[in-house]
């Protein structure tokens, strides 16, 4: 490989400069006509086959996988077989996702009314690879049935501890990336048996 490897781009996307294959004999001289396949890992190759051109290369574009990491294009002609590796970063921030106890929170949520509630929140690429999280906030429809008590966050993970006050429903918009995550909470009364989603 003699141009366009070890290039890096957000996954799903295809890579600006085209890679280039160069096959050449013992003694240096360019070897036109020689019939090149690639493979990729974690990446798709287009054309996934040709022939090498007078100058004894072929060129192929790069579209990276889904997988948040590391991609691979094999070259094979005859029985000599080359390698190059790009890396594969998360795409752009596609969705929110608040968790409480493990369990992802799919729109509502039960807390337990005598306790302090942690969310976990993330961020996600449209491929579900984790992406940085920014701007955390959170906000409460009616404060009376639960407020924030602090939020904190680092490069790839936040935290909104929620303190329940009384029982009723109300809404939380979790805030991040320009984007929002609404949940329904319920907080039963203290007496009022029952699962709770985060407890």
């Amino acid at each position: 490989f003699v141009a366009g490897g070890r290039q890096s781009g957000p996954a799903g996307t295809r890579l600006p400069r085209a890679l280039v294959f160069e096959a050449r004999d013992s003694a240096g001289a360019a070897l036109g006509g020689q019939a090149v396949t690639f493979t990729g890992i974690n990446a798709r190759i287009e054309p996934g086959s040709l022939a090498t051109d007078v100058e004894g290369r072929a060129r192929v574009g790069v579209t990276l996988g889904e997988r948040a990491g590391s991609a691979t294009v094999l070259a094979v002609v005859g029985v000599v077989e080359k390698q190059v590796a790009f890396n594969v970063s998360a795409g752009a921030v596609a969705q929110l996702v608040v968790a409480c106890g493990g369990t992802d929170l799919a729109g509502r949520v039960v807390l337990r009314p005598d306790t302090v509630a942690v969310l976990r929140v993330t961020a996600h690429d449209a491929y579900g690879n984790p992406a940085p999280l920014a701007g955390l906030r959170a906000a409460v429809a009616d404060a009376r049935i639960f407020r924030v008590l602090r939020i904190a966050e680092d490069s790839v993970t936040g935290t909104v501890a929620l303190k329940p006050d009384q029982a009723g429903t109300t809404s939380l918009a979790v805030i991040a990336n320009g984007m929002r995550q609404y949940l329904t909470v319920t907080v039963p009364p203290r007496a009022a048996p029952g699962k709770t989603d985060c407890p």
